[in-house]
């Protein structure tokens, strides 16, 4: 028995499987590694991709942005990877629930920065569930959730092997980027006990975009430290404490959203630090199905001081505590457990917000059949928030799914799903705090997620598409009136639609793929944008993902990626100052890679990439829009340009 969550099988997820688990021939199938059950084609009830070890080696990422290059349902782009904010399907990270090792990420120091800076280098996979979707998520996840999962030694160990090590240098063209990591790893008293540790600095200087012009802002230092232990005495008991640390000093915009302008934006220095410390324990009775216990403790902070200009230090914290228990009995697999977090935004200025969200939940995997599988869920979730003027917000409500899948043959099969999820006033940026008020009726927003979906699959060919709608009402938002500002709920609701194509072909050393996304996402009848909505939503170009890779050997492999994004014509968005008026430009890249391992008895491989091989100057529609025909300063970084990336590593 393991302890397990259900899956959506997408196209990716079934080129995994077929290249790395064997052939999916049937609705349901355990993945030992990953401790998870695949469900097939299941709408709404779990993952949508997971984004595998060896995807993150091929893009070898230095940010967040790099880790869903190949994923056109997230994005992440800024060309300053301090701002980067994470979008699922439009939808952004503020409402999303999102976690590195179980450990949630519930807000961000500063607005006009991403939530979440995290070292791509240790991470083991990422798992997106796009859109309202299983209970067992977490809360708030109104837009879905993603799932950070760092490795520990056993994914690192060969077999009989009880040490080992890993040196790796990157150097990247774009910014004179080095980046140089050192890990070592092992297990002792009969793999009982096994730990791993390592550390990873990296520094680059200003990037230049397609133009060759500097993207100011850009320049950055880190230092990253990350240490796990697990214990094993049994096969039923598993306990993990893991601890990371990462530090960076940037010469930064006052804004970095927004580009650099000498009076309005101008470059200041920022220090940054982020904090995790997270406890696993899991429980898996060898002789009782009912009993399959996981419990997860953490406490993560994420700080960012400002240290010219209007000086600043702001840190969000948040300890929290899952605790779970999977039952099998007869056709049912139950999932159920409770969620608690306590959040704290502050200042150096001494105030500070207090927020705390308690949630049940259950959800039923039932194999009615060979042909029909039905998900159920529902979560109870209660928020509680003082803010910084000691008013006092307080929310509870349910969050119901139901989703189901028909296998007509062994090749094809329908989904359908529904999903509702409720997030409460929670604690503000720190920046914020002390500044803005909140609206005395402020309350929770509620999602309501339907989708519909069909998966066909052969030996080679892996094909899905679906279609999606779902509506986010109370949406809470920045208001300005009188010279007041404050957050209050929008009167018209969010609306997020769209449609998906995903298809994965293997044929023996040659893969392909090709995803195609189509999406709206309006309030009201206008468009969302970055400027005005942050980290709520966005919007985006319809977009296709193209990619190829020939293995000619074991040793050396080669591949080709693209992303064509349509634009958008001329529209107007109300922000708290007026309306205002932009367009977003359609742009292509393309990137090459190719992986080679010179020696066949020792572990020394080479990676080598070009990402935005043709140069291409572009504003990722993941950015603040371009206003200066209204606004003369205000505009998102433009990308990098052309950027040659190699890799060396050495494995022991």
């Amino acid at each position: 028995m393991y302890n397990s969550k259900p899956l959506k099988l997408s196209a990716l997820t079934a080129a995994i499987t077929l290249t790395t688990q064997g052939y999916v021939l049937a609705n349901e199938e355990v993945d030992h590694e990953q401790n998870t059950i695949i469900v097939v084609g299941e709408a709404t009830a779990g993952l949508d991709n997971i984004i595998t070890q060896e995807e993150l080696n091929k893009a070898q990422a230095t940010n967040l942005s790099d880790i869903f290059r190949s994923n056109p349902t997230v994005n992440a782009s800024d060309g300053i990877a301090l701002a980067q904010k994470l979008y699922v399907r439009d939808i952004g990270e503020a409402m999303l629930n999102i976690t590195v090792d179980g450990a949630e990420q519930a807000a961000s120091p500063f607005h006009h920065t991403g939530r979440l800076n995290i070292e791509p280098e240790l991470l083991k996979q990422v798992e997106v569930e796009a859109g309202a979707g299983s209970a067992t998520v977490g809360p708030g996840a109104l837009g879905g959730s993603v799932k950070f999962t760092t490795k520990d030694a056993a994914d690192l160990l060969k077999a009989d092997q009880n040490t080992g090590a890993i040196v790796k240098t990157t150097y990247s063209s774009n910014g004179e980027l080095f980046k140089n990591s050192a890990t070592v790893y092992g297990q002792a008293l009969n793999e009982k006990i096994s730990g791993i540790a390592s550390i990873v600095s990296s520094s680059n200087d200003l990037f230049v975009d397609g133009n060759g012009d500097n993207i100011y802002g850009s320049e950055n230092e880190e230092l990253f430290g990350y240490g796990k232990i697990t214990f094993q005495p049994s096969i039923e008991h598993k306990l993990s404490f893991s601890y990371e640390n990462l530090n960076g000093d940037s010469s930064v915009l006052k804004r970095p959203e927004w580009a650099y302008d000498e009076t309005v934006n101008p470059s200041n220095q920022y220090e940054i630090e982020r904090e995790t410390a997270t406890l696993n324990y899991n429980y898996t009775s060898i002789n009782n199905e009912l009993i399959d216990t996981y419990i997860n403790i953490y406490q993560t902070e994420n700080q960012l001081e400002r240290l010219d200009g209007d000086a600043f230090v702001g840190s969000v914290e948040s300890n929290g505590v899952t605790l779970q228990n999977t039952s099998l009995a007869s056709i049912n697999e139950f999932i159920y457990g409770i969620n608690l977090r306590a959040d704290t935004s502050k200042t150096s200025d001494n105030n500070e917000e207090n927020g705390f969200v308690w949630g049940l939940y259950i959800q039923d995997i039932i194999d009615v059949s060979e042909s029909l599988t039905v998900t159920t869920g529902l979560r109870y979730d209660t928020y509680s928030l003082e803010d910084w003027n000691d008013q006092q917000f307080d929310d509870a409500g349910f969050s119901p799914n139901l989703s189901a899948n028909y296998s007509f043959t062994d090749n094809f099969s329908l989904s359908a799903g529904y999903a509702q999820a409720l997030r409460g006033v929670e604690i503000a940026d720190s920046f914020v705090v002390g500044l803005n008020t909140n609206a005395a009726n402020l309350k929770a927003e509620t999602s309501h997620n339907t989708e519909l979906g069909a998966n066909f699959s052969t030996t080679n060919l892996n094909i899905e598409a679906g279609v999606y709608y779902a509506v986010i009402e109370d949406v809470i938002t920045f208001y300005r009136d009188s010279g007041v500002s404050y957050y209050g709920n929008l009167d018209e609701n969010f609306t997020n639609k769209g449609l998906y194509i995903s298809s994965a072909y293997n044929f023996g050393k040659l893969s392909l793929g090709a995803d195609l996304k189509i999406s709206e996402t309006k309030v009201g009848d206008e468009y969302v944008s970055r400027y005005v909505h942050g980290s709520n939503a966005v919007s985006t170009g319809n977009t296709l993902y193209l990619n190829a890779d020939y293995e000619f050997t074991k040793d050396l492999s080669v591949g080709w990626q693209s992303t064509i994004v349509q634009g958008i014509d001329e529209f107007i968005t109300t922000s708290a100052y007026g309306e205002i008026t932009t367009e977003k430009p359609g742009y292509s890249t393309h990137d090459i890679y190719a992986y080679w391992k010179p020696l066949d008895r020792h572990d020394l491989t080479f990676d080598l990439r070009v990402n935005n091989l043709f140069n291409e100057q572009y504003l990722s529609h993941s950015s603040v829009e371009d206003y200066t025909d209204t606004y003369y300063y205000l505009r998102g970084n433009y990308e990098p340009g052309r950027d040659i990336r190699i890799t060396a590593a050495y494995k022991y």
